[in-house]
């Protein structure tokens, strides 16, 4: 009964929720205010630009300031099946909490006559959690009219207008509009309407262009007539902060000064009242540090990061202002503003000097080339100073962290922005200790019809020693075990595990080591009178960025910060011989370095790769391409001997790389799951 009491409520406060959003989307006639186009009708796109079944044959996106209106008009066209799949909806997202959507038009144009689709039962409005699975909910609620009787040849026609900004920026405007399309665009028009009074600041990039300016009745015009725009396409492997379309960032903060006054005011100057309850907890701590600083920070922190859980609800204004740090504390949740506004108030409460510190986890260091806006940050941190201008940076959202305060793990963020008075630009990011991993794979040889024998010593260090952590909290150890036997078992079919797991976890220095054992009762393989088992440095090689694909004078990303030593150690009942030679590669942006040994009947393949920044630039790429060959011819090693008794070592062929045997290894489910990089991820 309990459980039917519980879903009628939830029922009720859904329909009461969803009613209340209807009620923010109308139907209206067009606005009066609107900047007069000229669409050209003959215009028409190549063939060979058209995606999805459908183009634009106009895009018309007005924004009016005073107003805090934004209005779009597009039509288009349908030229096969997969248009009609692809455009029998208009939708639109908006925040029922300070927004409300007008429709204007919606219809379908066939041979010339108009149909009209816009009815007020037309009109549904759902609940719009896109960023549910990331434990993050907005309040976002979609209005949308699913179009009838569309058909091939079709024109879809639809205007409508969102009225309202969101209310934490204090009416001040910024954004930033990329003159590109998914599909071919015939006519596009972006007009911006403000105040005479307000002074927009503008910057442009990859040679976007300017918009006319004109003043007409207290107000200034800025107007864009069909700019040159850019096919979105896929790039490859690039970095996330890399784009080349051309795009103009519109703001009215006029230096990065403005924008930390406005974090102080949405942050409350870090004004709050605590609880007894969070006043004692503070002075635990205080006494358990034995006043070390260092110490009351870290357990702190340990408390933020582990006990308080994340989840994100960003309604509204809370999209951006956080909520109190006792609150968040009483409720155990918040997400990372939250977290980084608690834990830097407990700090400033012990008498040290935190703030909280925004950051953009994909632009990184290209904030320095941003125009100053609180909506270039999607993130938020802790800054911690220990001596004047000296900071160290922690992450309030991050669990499971091992180390001292110094050394605590902290992905490559670049640049952040301390809320603080005084500061007046960004901040580089210092990182700490780089994250490590030594993996050691090694095999014992039997004869044929003799078992063979795998033990694996994974060291994890840092950041690596946090990820292989949450991996232990997140997931049963059994789980993880049979994961690891499945990534094994795609190259050696008869693997088995002979022992559990051995985990040993330092949390002072942030080290873990685990320890893995298999037995192979029959690692040689017969092909053609041909014995013959083979081994990969698929760790490294998963690593590595495949140039391939990558779209010309584009950076190829790499993972960083990362360091990885991959030893493959192969003890024989024999001596044998190995023909390989070194193989070392450095450069600004990696080292790798390949050194095979011989001793005996032990042949050891050693490999590193270590990154020092986030990308290749796009004048090395062709450089890397001919590396990437050198690398991977040497990833993978066959042994084999035939019925003489004559040994081979040979590598994979590198006019088809890696083997389709471990190229399938890669789509094991949790394949080197400790290996999993959590921290090259956006939180």
């Amino acid at each position: 009964m309990l459980r039917k009491l519980v879903l009628i409520s939830f029922l009720a406060a859904n329909f009461y929720n969803n009613t209340r959003a209807a009620e923010k989307v109308s139907i209206t006639a067009m606005p009066t205010w609107l900047y007069k186009v000229n669409p050209n009708p003959d215009k028409k796109p190549e063939a060979r630009n058209i995606s999805n079944g459908y183009y634009l044959e106009l895009m018309d996106d007005q924004v009016n300031i005073p107003l805090q209106t934004e209005y779009t008009h597009l039509i288009r066209h349908i030229i096969n099946e997969s248009g009609v799949e692809n455009t029998s909806e208009v939708s639109v997202s908006f925040s029922p909490e300070y927004q409300k959507v007008i429709f204007h038009k919606v219809a379908i144009w066939r041979d010339g006559k108009m149909i009209n689709q816009l009815t007020q039962s037309a009109i549904q409005v759902i609940q719009e959690e896109t960023e549910a699975a990331n434990l993050q909910y907005n309040g976002m609620k979609r209005a949308f009219i699913i179009l009838k009787d569309v058909r091939k040849d079709d024109r879809i026609e639809a205007s409508y207008s969102v009225i309202g900004f969101n209310p934490v920026f204090g009416n001040r405007f910024d954004n930033s509009y990329y003159f590109t399309s998914a599909t071919a665009l015939c006519n596009y028009f972006l007009t911006l309407i403000a105040p005479a009074s307000t002074k927009l600041n503008f910057k442009y990039f990859n040679n976007a262009q300017a918009p006319t300016q004109t003043n007409e009745s207290g107000v200034t015009i800025y107007h864009w007539n069909n700019p040159a725009t850019q096919l979105w396409e896929s790039e490859g492997e690039i970095p996330g902060w890399y784009i080349n379309v051309p795009y103009v960032s519109v703001t009215e903060y006029g230096n990065w000064k403005e924008v930390v006054d406005w974090g102080l005011k949405t942050f409350n100057n870090y004004q709050y009242t605590f609880s007894p309850a969070l006043n004692a907890k503070i002075t635990y701590w205080y006494n358990q540090a034995k006043g070390y600083n260092d110490d009351f920070a870290s357990l702190a922190l340990r408390f933020v990061q582990d006990e308080v859980r994340y989840l994100g609800l960003e309604i509204g204004e809370n999209s951006h202002k956080p909520h109190s740090p006792e609150e968040v504390f009483k409720n155990r949740f918040g997400d990372c503003k939250d977290k980084a506004l608690l834990y830097a108030s407990i700090l400033q409460k012990g008498g040290l000097k935190a703030y909280v510190a925004l950051v953009n986890t994909t632009l990184r260091n290209k904030l320095l080339d941003a125009t100053p806006a609180p909506g270039h940050f999607d993130h938020a941190i802790v800054a911690i100073e220990r001596s004047a201008g000296v900071y160290v940076f922690v992450d309030p959202t991050y669990t499971h962290q091992g180390g001292d305060l110094i050394n605590t793990f902290l992905p490559a963020y670049g640049q952040a922005l301390i809320v603080r008075d005084g500061i007046n630009a960004l901040t580089a990011i210092e990182l700490p200790g780089l994250p490590t991993s030594r993996i050691s794979e090694t095999f014992r040889i039997g004869k044929k019809g003799e078992k063979s024998t795998l033990e694996v010593n994974c060291n994890y260090k840092g950041g690596m020693a946090d990820d292989a952590r949450s991996s232990f909290a997140e997931n049963s150890i059994r789980d993880l075990e049979k994961s690891s036997l499945q990534y094994y078992a795609s190259s050696y079919e008869s693997i088995k595990q002979d022992k559990d797991w051995e985990i040993k976890d330092d949390s002072e220095t942030n080290t873990i080591n685990v320890t893995k054992s298999y037995l192979i009762p029959s690692i040689w393989k017969n092909e053609k009178g041909t014995d013959k088992f083979s081994v990969l440095g698929q760790r490294i090689y998963d690593q590595l960025p495949d140039p391939k694909g990558l779209v010309k004078d584009a950076p190829l990303a790499l993972p960083y910060p990362f360091d990885l030593t991959n030893t493959i150690r192969i003890n024989f009942y024999e001596d044998w011989a190995l023909d390989a030679n070194e193989l070392h590669i450095r450069n600004d942006a990696f080292e790798f370095d390949f050194e095979p040994e011989i001793i005996g009947s032990r042949v050891n393949l050693t490999y590193h790769f270590k990154t020092f920044k986030d990308h290749i630039p796009a004048e090395e790429v062709d450089k890397y391409k001919e590396d990437y060959k050198k690398m991977v011819e040497n990833l993978e090693y066959e042994f084999s001997y035939d019925e003489k008794g004559q040994t081979q070592v040979r590598t994979s062929d590198s006019s088809k790389g890696i083997s389709n045997k471990h190229m399938f290894m890669m789509l094991i489910v949790g394949v080197g799951i400790f290996l999993t990089i959590r921290h090259f991820l956006n939180k």
